[in-house]
């Protein structure tokens, strides 16, 4: 009983989460066309909104690639939140620290890289739970 309604408060906040995520995205997106905070926004909720839609298929139907492409789709999310961030310093603090941002940037490039490119494990979610529900 335990187990499954934690499975079940998971899909749940995984629907909230991709719901509100993808509404925000969209309702933003038309509203700031012409501002550079909203397109960087934009982007970070529909990297977020990746991330929920892919732990939901991940949850249905297990898949050996899920936790790259959760991986690629958080680290992201992260990539353009910490951009968006730089982007609401003063303008002084914004040319001290550009190499830090540009540094964030090429790091999360070659996280990504790395992520697509590494062979996956093959170990589904099912398979680990089957693991450590064997030591019970």
């Amino acid at each position: 009983m335990g187990s499954n309604m934690l499975s079940n408060l998971t899909i749940t906040a995984d629907y909230l989460g991709m719901g509100l995520s993808l509404w925000l995205a969209f309702y933003l997106l038309p509203r700031g066309r012409s501002n550079a905070l909203a397109y960087r926004l934009f982007i970070v909720l529909i990297a977020l909104w990746l991330n929920y839609f892919i732990r939901l298929i991940d949850a249905d139907h297990p898949i050996p690639t899920g936790g790259s492409l959760i991986a690629f789709a958080i680290s992201a999310a992260l990539i353009a939140a910490h951009n968006l961030t730089h982007y609401l310093l003063p303008k002084q603090l914004q040319s001290k620290y550009t190499w830090v941002e540009r540094g964030i940037i090429l790091l999360g490039l070659v996280i990504g890289v790395v992520i697509i490119v590494s062979k996956p494990s093959g170990i589904t979610s099912d398979e680990i739970y089957l693991v450590l529900s064997q030591g019970e």
